[in-house]
């Protein structure tokens, strides 16, 4: 059996700072659609998402429909990520996007009950916030694997963005045959304390040795930022050959970033920064209360906005006025 293996993907319509697409929803279906044609092609059963398959849970009807169409007569298998849903809400499900791409069939959504696929697999899923599930006792029976939107890998982006290193992480998911994580949007494949970062151009192969549980992220999907250059970002899909047990990484189609971005106003200060973050403080709050409070989503906020150090200065000062919220 073979399983297709995809990151974030942040699927949106509106682009972001600095990107110069001529059609940016384009772009994203097209990535969405390689990978879907890709797990066709090499003979997948099934394919695996990792969350945050939408950039926010106010996604338009335009962007929902081109998925349900690009997926066509596939189906995501995925876990739902912050960005899926309202105010970090699991409740919000049912209002967001995700509820309409899972009453169409082309997703749907993992959970602690294993879904099981051909006699011999077992697919867990943890969404963000959710715990690791327990397998039941005759878990022995099949291979199980777990996808969970949590942050693992190795932090080089922000000291405000708690990332849980792969070794660690690893002890947490021991009973599990494979392990596909997403939120973290640099790619890399672990397994018997080595670490791959998936961050160079090219297709790559991997061959497991079954004495540990490896622990995979595809990364993202779509390059969306400074950081994201500056990290040297790829995007990929992998396949997971459950027989062989090998995975091999396909560098999905992509633009150089100079086609892409405007490199250039990198390096000015952005004066959309505060309409951008108050617009991105609207969604969160909006209806929903967040269970981890206001200031670790504001910090998150600014790391994903670039934001100019003025700007930040400003905002962090408000914050230790206001009590730290």
């Amino acid at each position: 059996m073979k399983i297709a293996l995809i990151g974030d993907m942040h699927l949106s319509n509106k682009m972001p700072v600095n990107r110069i697409d001529s059609d940016y929803l384009a772009t994203c279906i097209g990535k969405l659609k390689f990978c879907v044609d890709m797990a066709r092609d090499k003979d997948c059963s099934i394919i695996l998402q990792a969350g945050d398959l939408t950039e926010n849970p106010f996604a338009s009807y335009r962007v929902t429909a081109s998925i349900i169409d690009a997926i066509g007569d596939s189906q995501l298998n995925c876990v739902y990520g912050q960005h899926d849903i309202i105010g970090h809400s699991a409740g919000s499900v049912e209002v967001c996007p995700l509820a309409v791409l899972m009453a169409s069939g082309c997703v749907n959504l993992l959970g602690a009950t294993g879904t099981v696929i051909q006699d011999k697999v077992r697919l867990y899923g943890a969404s963000y916030g959710i715990s690791i599930p327990e397998l039941p006792t005759d878990s022995d029976h099949y291979i199980n694997i777990l996808v969970m939107h949590a942050s693992v890998g190795i932090n080089k982006v922000s000291e405000h963005i708690a990332v849980s290193h792969p070794s660690e992480f690893q002890k947490r998911v021991s009973a599990y045959d494979y392990v596909l994580v997403g939120d973290f949007h640099y790619g890399f494949v672990y397994q018997q304390d080595n670490l791959c970062e998936l961050l160079s151009s090219g297709n790559t192969a991997f061959r497991f040795s079954g004495k540990s549980t490896p622990i995979i992220n595809m990364g993202c999907l779509l390059r969306r930022n400074k950081t994201d250059i500056v990290q040297n970002l790829i995007p990929n899909m992998g396949v997971l050959d459950i027989e062989n047990k090998t995975l091999e990484i396909y560098e999905v189609p992509h633009k150089p970033i100079e086609e892409i971005f405007n490199l250039a106003s990198f390096d000015e200060t952005n004066r959309t920064d505060i309409q951008t973050i108050t617009q991105k403080i609207l969604d969160i709050t909006h209806d929903w209360q967040s269970h981890e409070g206001l200031k670790p989503q504001l910090l998150r906020i600014l790391d994903a906005c670039e934001c100019n150090q003025n700007t930040r200065n400003i905002i962090e000062t408000a914050i230790v006025k206001i009590g730290g919220i």
